[in-house]
């Protein structure tokens, strides 16, 4: 039986400006460890265990850290290697780093297990590569609030007026030259058509 005391790390890559220097953030009444790259190791996130925090809570916690910081930064942001053990493991390096000063102003933090996991969601739709992958992603999290197609649509319909990026404006303009009613054509162009093809190539 493994020791309950020890240290999880895991490398991270994204786009968020990562501290330069070791960051230690409390989250949840857990402190976690933002490492910097070096020019050999790759950033990372520590947490240490112990008996009543496991590998497993440890772990659990770290994910979440990342979807809140995700959502509050709007960038992607993926684990690239999980290590645990007695001492602290650092992970090897991968391409470039951005680096910052580790101060997030914002982070997320729901109790409810249906928004951390939306949360979940998110951080995985901004942080896979393919767009095909980010329309199923985002229409992941709308699944977690609007459980059937009609009240889906109308969810977006009720929330177009709040985009403000000039490219997505730009594109909804776009979709009612062809579809007036742009909800519709996401959910049946996007969301669906997507959803089919994926099932027809697995």
């Amino acid at each position: 039986m493994l020791p309950a005391k020890g240290f999880l790390t895991l490398g991270i890559n994204t786009a968020i400006l990562w501290p330069s220097q070791e960051k230690v953030i409390d989250f949840r009444g857990q402190r976690l460890h933002l490492l910097p790259a070096t020019d050999k190791l790759q950033r990372m996130i520590r947490a240490e265990t112990t008996r009543n925090f496991t590998r497993k809570d440890a772990d659990r916690l770290i994910l979440e850290f990342l979807s809140a910081l995700a959502w509050a930064e709007q960038r992607g942001i993926v684990p690239t290697f999980g290590t645990w053990c007695t001492a602290p493991l650092d992970i090897g390096k991968e391409p470039a780093d951005a680096t910052g000063d580790g101060h997030f102003d914002y982070l997320p933090n729901p109790p409810d297990p249906k928004a951390m996991r939306a949360l979940v969601l998110y951080r995985e739709g901004l942080s896979v590569n393919l767009v095909p992958y980010k329309v199923l992603g985002f229409f992941k999290v709308i699944n977690t609030i609007r459980d059937s197609g009609a009240d889906q649509k109308q969810w977006i319909r009720d929330n177009l007026q709040y985009v403000t990026d000039r490219k997505a404006i730009a594109r909804i303009a776009s979709i009612q030259n062809v579809e007036p009613d742009v909800a519709n054509y996401l959910y049946v162009s996007g969301r669906c058509a997507v959803a089919h093809a994926f099932n027809r190539m697995s």
